[in-house]
């Protein structure tokens, strides 16, 4: 009689799990990720542990996973193919598990109601186009501030460089300043620090004059040596 052998079937390992390894080997911490791709650390953290319900929009998501995954030197058609996938069947799932259990019962369908059916599914899907275009164009722009992640901050340097990005087409100032802002969307403005706390507000425009505004406080701290040394400058002048 012939013997059945076992083989161990190796795991190819989760999404998240993948970024990570990919990031470790290159020796990335999430912070230096983070600045380098303009992402919050939150949300390269949250697609490490597979946690995408802390993703923002889908839309963005996606975007995240892109940048992620070219700044890592993995191939984005496949992560991002995996991501979606992985969204199919979570979302599956949930259905089941929020539906009862029911009889199937058959049904036939008129080939006139069924055309008509048809009809309102695609008139369904091209409101819901117009809508989706419609809130584009009045809902404000959405910002992403990755430096300082913190919206009170504290700094023992006399300036400090605001980094994050803002949606395309988009303005954007620092206290009524204009900002440059890249093809990419990514903005890197420095600004200087007066003792105490420091308050910056960033306003971004839409085309469609769709305004969001983010507050960050700064608060600069002079280190104790450098006051320790204007101390003795002084009394040497006295």
């Amino acid at each position: 009689m012939d013997e059945f052998t076992t083989r161990k079937l190796e795991s190819s390992g989760s999404l998240g799990g993948e970024f990570k390894r990919a990031r470790e080997e290159k020796r990335f911490s999430l912070k230096e990720a983070s600045e380098a791709i303009n992402i919050r650390t939150k949300y390269l953290e949250a697609i490490e542990n597979d946690d995408f319900t802390q993703l923002p929009a889908r839309v963005y998501a996606l975007n995240f996973l892109k940048a992620y995954a070219r700044f890592l030197g993995l191939e984005e058609r496949k992560l991002v193919k995996r991501y979606t996938t992985e969204l199919e069947v979570r979302d599956s799932i949930q259905e089941r598990r929020s539906t009862t259990a029911k009889r199937t019962i058959p049904v036939r369908i008129n080939p006139f109601v069924l055309k008509v059916a048809m009809a309102l599914l695609a008139g369904g899907f091209a409101l819901f186009y117009v809508a989706s275009r419609l809130y584009g164009i009045f809902s404000p722009p959405i910002v992403h501030i990755t430096h300082p992640e913190d919206e009170v901050h504290i700094s023992e340097q006399g300036s400090l460089v605001l980094k994050g990005a803002v949606e395309r087409s988009s303005s954007l100032t620092v206290n009524g300043e204009p900002v440059y802002i890249d093809d990419n969307g990514r903005f890197s403005q420095e600004v200087f620090l007066s003792e105490g706390v420091n308050t910056f507000e960033l306003v971004a425009v839409s085309r469609f004059n769709k305004e969001t505004k983010e507050h960050i406080k700064i608060t600069f701290v002079r280190p104790q040596e450098e006051d320790e040394d204007n101390v003795t400058s002084n009394d040497q002048g006295n």
